[in-house]
């Protein structure tokens, strides 16, 4: 037999059957596919898998010791399984365009805050259910189930967009990393519209360059069938590449249906020919920002929580998608002040008039870092700090990037692990260390509990200190350990006691 989805339709697979890359999902009457991983063999853990109860295996070629399948579990070799995994999803969970209106979002920064907001968007709306796929979570957006990566494994996210249909979804919105791109993680999927926020320098351990990084970006807009790409303008790779569609030098038809989004009105003059969603007349203070929205559609009032331009960008972006798809631009607006915000991302702790503002947020780059701290500094009366680490067996060459941005905007700086993995965290404190000289505004505490419990104490009423890089996360990676860890629980404690 040579094609795997004949071999498929002809094992006795209960309606319940699943398929997965995780052996330690399987559960009785799976599937398993042993697939070639960047660190790890799958053909590693196909024993595993059959004793969690998988039926049949999938592997890419002969098994190194056949002995360890019993008698009753189906074997099937397929050289391009890779390639046929989009196949192999829609086998077992069905073609989810069918059943949902599916939002793409791709950048660096931003994915998460503009696909949570769009999910609860959706959700005020009459006759909608809005989920997501993301780093803060998956599933119904008022139920979020946690989520190791950003963008799940293929198979996964297909499992989880029938389940989020299953449960009554009508709109998801998936963050698309850019190594999820790369490895075809969202393949054979069809979208109502896309989303890129922006480009800035990060996983160039992965892409090596730049340039690689935004052709991997670049994919959601040029590879995957859309109605509607909604791109931020005031980004130079957003911006150059609406010049590039209007002029014919992309892949896309001139015209192609574009939406600009941004905070500067005289990029709408720039673009003549792109539809736009733009702000004037923004008013900016501790509580969030208003602005007149000017739209396609209309115009109005726009009123956000969130401090800092950036989050004014992130809600042009999710006004920009439902309006395009059709719902009303005033409602939108109306609803847009009471969404939640996104857990991990400048949330607010302490700030009474003898304790120090705390903000958490998941910034872990060079220019997110900066946006945060930029944000905050018209808001603190007195001393602003931040603590703050780079990720291990990661991107290296953003180390001194991100400490050139901390003490740029920070007067203090605490520098910190972040997730360390199986690098030594000294060797990561070096790098950071390596182009400057003079370090008299910072204090080094690799135990990242401490380096918050010293940064807090050294605080007073006036002042705020901003835990960086973390987020939402509820664990710390060691080594290969995920340790209990809680930015947010650590600071509420903290300042409990103080």
């Amino acid at each position: 037999m040579s094609n795997v989805l004949d071999w498929l339709d002809t094992l006795a697979l209960t309606p319940t059957a699943e398929c997965h890359l995780d052996s330690r999902s399987v559960s009785k009457g799976d599937v398993f596919v042993a697939l070639q991983g960047e660190r790890v063999r799958g053909q590693d853990f196909i024993l595993d898998a059959i004793q969690r109860g998988a039926v049949a295996v999938l592997t890419e070629g002969p098994l190194d010791d056949p002995g360890i399948v019993p008698a009753g579990v189906s074997i099937f070799q397929e050289k391009r399984l890779r390639e046929k995994l989009a196949e192999i999803a829609l086998f077992f969970y069905g073609n989810p365009a069918k059943r949902l209106s599916i939002c793409g979002i791709t950048g660096t920064n931003g994915k998460t805050s503009v696909a949570y907001t769009i999910a609860q968007l959706w959700s005020a709306q009459p006759q909608q259910t809005g989920a997501m796929i993301g780093t803060i979570g998956v599933g119904l957006v008022d139920r979020l189930s946690e989520n190791t990566l950003t963008t799940p494994d293929i198979l996964s996210v297909y499992r989880h967009l029938k389940a989020c249909a299953d449960q009554g979804a009508t709109q998801v919105a998936i963050e698309a990393s850019s190594h999820a791109l790369m490895q075809g993680r969202i393949a054979g999927l069809s979208f109502e519209s896309v989303v890129f926020t922006n480009l800035t320098q990060d996983h160039l351990d992965y892409h090596q360059t730049m340039e690689a990084y935004w052709a991997a970006k670049r994919r959601l807009l040029t590879d995957y069938p859309t109605n509607y790409r909604v791109i931020n303008l005031d980004d130079p790779y957003g911006l150059a590449f609406c010049e590039a569609c209007r002029l014919g030098n992309t892949a896309l038809p001139k015209d192609t249906p574009l939406l600009g989004y941004t905070c500067n009105a005289t990029m709408v003059n720039r673009l003549p020919k792109i539809l736009a969603i733009w702000v004037s007349d923004i008013t900016r203070s501790a509580y969030g920002i208003t602005c007149v929205c000017h739209s396609p559609w209309g115009k109005g009032t726009l009123k956000i929580s969130g401090i800092g331009d950036f989050q004014l960008s992130n809600a042009l972006a999710a006004v920009g998608v439902l309006c395009s798809q059709g719902a009303d631009f005033h409602a939108v607006l109306k609803t847009l002040p009471m969404i939640k915000p996104v857990p991990g991302r400048l949330n607010k702790l302490g700030g009474t008039d003898r304790l120090p503002t705390v903000m958490v947020d998941f910034a872990h780059t060079p220019d997110a870092l900066a946006k945060a701290l930029q944000a905050l500094r018209p808001y603190c009366a007195g001393k602003l700090t931040v603590v703050f680490g780079c990720g291990g067996e990661r991107d290296k060459t953003k180390r001194p990037l991100m400490l050139r941005e901390a003490l740029q905007y920070a007067d203090t700086v605490f520098i910190t692990a972040d997730n360390p993995r199986s690098e030594p965290p000294e060797q990561i404190v070096a790098d950071m260390l390596q182009a400057t000289p003079n370090q008299a505004r910072i204090t080094i505490e690799l135990n990242r509990r401490l380096a918050i419990e010293q940064a807090i104490a050294n605080a007073g009423p006036k002042d705020m200190v901003l835990l960086a890089g973390k987020g939402h996360e509820m664990t710390q990676v060691i080594g290969t350990e995920h340790q209990p860890f809680s930015d947010i629980a650590v600071a509420q404690e903290v300042l409990s006691k103080a």
